[in-house]
């Protein structure tokens, strides 16, 4: 009798214990129902998470630097006639479309360090080329011009802010385009990266100062023209960056004619009477023909170097931290490497740049 009790007893746990056992499978079951149930990849493949974020950003309406209210239904495929558009999309990881560029810009580091855009214009003026690629828009940068509506039968024209083309001066334009291109293709916290971004280059620039260079006295001179003077006007972002910095002062007491988009004239005599610490020289110094340049203080004490391309002027951020980093080189510190080739320069390699 006792034998078969505790058969019976034995036969209780056994069953006690697969009963517990298949409890846990069911639950570790509905877990892991519940977790597939979550996944936000549908059957075919899309990120329906991210796909639903995208479309609650959409319609989007945006008003451009020309007064002009754009709307855009999703991601729009982006056509680039200028090249700042193309670079602050770099800037922020995203590839135009279609971008108005000759082949050996198409590689460079500092417009598309990701990859080439599926489109190359070849006339940007050219309307039909431009709807051949089928672009939803056409970035380009203001002011607003007439000779532009045709462009408007391929895609309609989105001005960005530049060359005072609104309200808006110096970085606050920068920074207005950057916020305008960021929320357009959905990479809002990008844009603001690299805005951070700058701004530590430029906290970094001050930082590295080997003295007072706030009463340094800076000419930015264009070099189109060997016989005369054309000065950036001291009110252009880099300037403007440079003199809140402490990092010298431009100069252009003298300007004829200060109605320039980014500069003007000046009179030979007038530069004379400047006489400025050291120039900035955005050209071949070896076709200056005049007997005034040889006369200048900075010109006779070497305080003069050639800058690499339009930079100081134009167009973007990373075109800035190449300006900044050149001037950098030769003003603020030698010991601050010189940043090379502007189109071959990438802002994320810059040693003005935290690393983290």
């Amino acid at each position: 009798m006792k034998a078969m009790l505790k058969g019976i007893i034995l036969f209780m746990l056994v069953v006690l214990v697969a009963c517990g056992d298949n409890e846990e499978t069911a639950e570790d079951s509905l877990e892991m129902t519940n977790k597939e149930s979550t996944s936000t990849e549908n059957d075919e493949g899309i990120d329906e998470e991210n796909n639903n974020e995208e479309k609650s950003l959409y319609p989007l309406t945006m008003t451009d630097a020309s007064g002009k209210e754009h709307t855009f239904n999703e991601v729009p495929k982006i056509g680039c006639h200028w090249m700042g558009c193309a670079e602050i999309l770099a800037d922020i990881g995203v590839i135009p479309h279609a971008s108005s560029a000759t082949e050996d810009i198409l590689t460079t580091a500092m417009a598309f360090p990701d990859g080439p855009p599926e489109h190359q214009i070849r006339d940007g003026e050219d309307a039909e080329e431009w709807a051949a690629t089928e672009v939803d828009v056409i970035f380009k940068r203001g002011p607003a011009s007439p000779d532009d509506d045709a462009l408007e039968v391929a895609a309609p024209v989105f001005y960005l802010h530049g060359f005072n083309s609104s309200e808006l001066r110096g970085l606050d334009e920068y920074y207005a385009n950057y916020q305008i291109m960021g929320e357009i293709v959905g990479k809002q916290d990008e844009a603001e990266q690299a805005i951070k971004r700058f701004e530590n280059i430029v906290e970094n620039l001050s930082e590295k100062s080997e003295g007072d260079l706030t009463d340094t006295q800076i000419t930015i001179q264009f070099g189109h023209a060997t016989d005369n003077y054309y000065l950036l006007n001291s009110d252009q972002i880099f300037c403007e960056i440079i003199s809140e910095n402490g990092l010298g002062q431009c100069i252009d007491t003298g300007i004829e004619d200060t109605s320039g988009i980014v500069g003007g004239e000046i009179n030979a005599e007038a530069v004379l009477e400047l006489d400025p610490d050291w120039i900035v020289y955005m050209g071949d110094v070896e076709e200056r023909e005049d007997v005034i340049w040889q006369r200048l203080s900075a010109v006779t004490d070497g305080n003069m170097y050639e800058a690499d391309g339009n930079r100081y002027y134009c167009c973007s951020l990373r075109g800035m931290t190449h300006a900044l980093q050149e001037y950098g080189h030769y003003i603020v510190n030698s010991e601050i490497p010189h940043p090379g080739d502007g189109w071959e320069f990438n802002p994320l390699n810059s040693p003005l740049i935290n690393k983290e």
